[in-house]
């Protein structure tokens, strides 16, 4: 009696066993494609609303540590920092990666460190020729539009 019954409830385990397998390897899969519909879904994205949304985020975080003037700024990465520093004491502090922001009807240019989350220095725009300021201005503004 005992021995009849062994082949059935090891056939019954196998049974099991393989329904778990099967279940495990199907919910792997099922996260695996959730997983690169969302990639895909991200890149779908308009690369402008991205931009928008990591400059709206730069300006938050900069915004916390100190009062930015009013206007919207040019922000440019910093490259080369140690270039810089040697052609101008602003920038002795900075390092690569570092953002400027320009704000140009209030005359202010800001270093902002995204990676140390400090503001690294804070100038007055000074230019010889007034037009060269609207110039720039016009044509970031003509850039962006594109």
């Amino acid at each position: 009696m005992f021995s009849s019954s062994l082949p059935k409830t090891i056939l019954r385990l196998i049974v099991v066993l393989g329904l778990l397998i099967f279940s495990t390897w199907s919910f792997y899969n099922y996260q695996q494609a959730q997983q690169e519909l969302e990639a895909l879904q991200t890149q779908a994205e308009d690369p402008a609303e991205i931009a928008q949304r990591e400059r709206q985020q730069l300006l938050a975080a900069a915004g916390r540590l100190m009062v930015l003037p009013e206007g919207e700024p040019l922000i440019l990465d910093i490259e080369n920092a140690e270039a810089l520093a040697q052609a101008q004491p602003f920038f002795i502090d900075a390092v690569d990666g570092d953002k400027l922001l320009v704000y140009l009807q209030a005359g202010r240019s800001i270093i902002y460190s995204p990676s140390r989350n400090i503001i690294v220095n804070v100038g007055t725009l000074t230019a010889e020729n007034p037009s060269q300021l609207e110039a720039t201005e016009s044509t970031e503004a003509e850039a962006a539009e594109q």
